[in-house]
């Protein structure tokens, strides 16, 4: 995904979150254990060079917006600052630095 590259992936537990939901995805979901529609989604993929490049565009799109270190880095912070709620360091008051 972070190489602009489409996705074929199986659908087991988050990975339809990871690719971005059904509207939009970074690739294809497949059923896990269904060879014939791994090849289906890989020749897909490989026959038709628009739907690959949008959905590389989107994979690559998506790395930047939800898993990169900036992105995960502001995510980290507002769930570990005090004052928005977050994890407090131990004996510190509420709320305060």
């Amino acid at each position: 995904m972070a190489c602009g590259l489409p996705v074929v992936a199986t659908a087991v537990a988050g990975v339809a979150d990871i690719l971005g939901g059904d509207a939009g995805a970074a690739g294809i979901v497949v059923p896990p254990g269904d060879a014939d529609a791994l090849a289906a989604a890989l020749g897909r993929l490989a026959d038709d060079e628009p739907l690959a490049r949008a959905a590389g565009e989107r994979a690559r799109r998506r790395v930047e917006e939800g898993f990169s270190l900036d992105a995960v880095g502001a995510r980290l912070g507002a769930l570990l600052d005090p004052r928005d709620g977050g994890v407090r360091e131990p004996g510190s008051a509420a709320g305060s630095r």
